[in-house]
């Protein structure tokens, strides 16, 4: 398996590994590093896979990889999770501000590291309804969303 950069450049190459992907039966993985772009911005890499005859046969391939590098963060953004109704804290909400992301502690807090810049910001919990809102990020900010519950679909009987 080869990896090639956004200038059709091999920069490395990798053999498949003999464990099998953690909650599968026949994904085998391979872990590579790789130096990312200097500038900030988005760029496709690709990866090659040759034909095989090991155990399992397989035809050769390949498939993109979008690779986006950010800035370094220079900003906090908190953002408080909270059920609408009962006005609690929400353990365990997902934040995510792409590339970005957190998860909500028992205080239903999260802190999320980020550059300067526009953003959507999405919050979802387990039995509630996501919310996405908009946000710019020009200094540390302090938000708070309010999550409504998920109401479970009657059955009719």
């Amino acid at each position: 398996m080869s990896i090639f950069d956004q200038e059709g450049r091999r920069f490395g190459t990798v053999k498949l590994g003999h464990d099998v992907w953690p909650g599968t039966e026949a994904l085998y993985f391979a872990e590579i590093e790789a130096l990312a772009p200097q500038e900030a911005g988005s760029c496709q890499w690709e990866v090659r896979v040759a034909d095989s005859d090991f155990e399992l046969p397989h035809a050769s391939g390949s498939f993109p990889v979008c690779v986006r590098v950010v800035s370094a963060p220079e900003c906090e953004v908190t953002v408080s999770a909270v059920d609408r109704e009962q006005q609690t804290p929400i353990k365990g909400a997902r934040v995510v501000m792409h590339p970005y992301r957190a998860v909500t502690d028992e205080s239903g807090i999260a802190k999320v590291k980020v550059s300067r810049g526009h953003y959507d910001l999405l919050v979802s919990g387990s039995k509630y309804l996501p919310v996405c809102t908009s946000i710019e990020v020009t200094a540390d900010v302090i938000t708070s969303v309010a999550l409504e519950a998920d109401q479970p679909e009657e059955v009719p009987e």
